[in-house]
C-alpha cells in the first residue's frame, strides 16, 4: 500500500528527494496548483477533470472552450485562484456549461478530461465493467484488482462459526450459552 501510494506521488516526491523542499497541498502542478491540471465545477454541479499538461492539450482545451483570444500559452501552469484572470475566465466559462455541453464540445478535440464519478457512476462506466473489477458472491459485492485472488465464497457473518469453533476446543453447550446470555459472545442459531 504504500509503495503504491509512493508511486502516485512522483512528481512531489522527486522534487521533495531533490531540493528538501516539502510539497504544498493544492501547490505543486500535479496537486491541483496550476491552471492546466484541475478540477473545474460545472453548471450542473459536476466536477471536471482537466489534465492539459502538455502545450497542445493546453491550446485545445483553450479552443474547445473559445477563449484562445483571451488566454496564453504561459496561463496553463498559474496558479488556479481567482486573482489569476486567466482561471477565472476559465473557471467561470466552465460554470457556465452543462457536463452535457462539455462532453459534446471537448470530444471533437483531443484533451486529456473526465468528469469525476462517484462510486455508483464509476461501477457503471465502461472500462470498469470490461475488467470486471466487480463481482458477486451470493449477494456480497466485491472489488477485484489484478493482485487479489478472487474470492469464492463470503466472509462468515459475525457469530456463524463461534459454536463450532467454542466446541473443537471443549466447550459444552451449557457453557457456550451461558456465555452467549452474558453476551461474551455472539452466536447464530442455525
Amino acid at each position: 500500500m504504500v509503495e503504491t501510494s509512493l508511486f502516485l506521488a512522483v512528481e512531489s516526491l522527486s522534487k521533495f528527494l531533490g531540493t528538501g523542499e516539502e510539497p504544498k497541498p493544492f501547490g505543486e502542478i500535479l496537486t491541483g496548483g496550476a491552471t492546466c491540471y484541475m478540477i473545474y465545477k460545472t453548471k450542473d454541479g459536476k466536477w471536471l477533470s482537466v489534465g492539459a499538461l502538455e502545450p497542445k492539450f493546453w491550446e485545445n482545451f483553450i479552443k474547445a472552450l473559445g477563449l484562445e483570444d483571451e488566454i496564453l500559452p504561459s496561463d496553463a501552469v498559474t496558479p488556479p485562484d481567482d486573482s489569476n484572470p486567466a482561471y477565472k475566465k476559465i473557471k467561470e466559462k466552465i460554470m457556465s456549461m452543462t457536463s452535457e455541453e462539455i462532453e459534446r464540445i471537448f470530444s471533437k478535440f483531443d484533451i486529456p478530461y473526465e468528469f469525476v464519478k462517484g462510486y455508483k457512476e464509476m461501477k457503471e462506466h465502461e472500462q470498469v465493467k470490461n475488467r470486471k473489477i466487480f463481482y458477486k458472491v451470493k449477494d456480497t459485492e466485491l472489488l477485484k484488482l489484478p493482485f487479489m485472488v478472487e474470492v469464492k465464497t463470503p466472509a462468515p457473518e459475525l457469530g456463524e462459526h463461534t459454536r463450532e469453533i467454542l466446541k473443537e476446543f471443549g466447550f459444552e453447550d451449557k457453557e457456550i450459552s451461558e456465555l452467549e446470555e452474558k453476551s461474551v459472545i455472539r452466536t447464530i442459531k442455525k
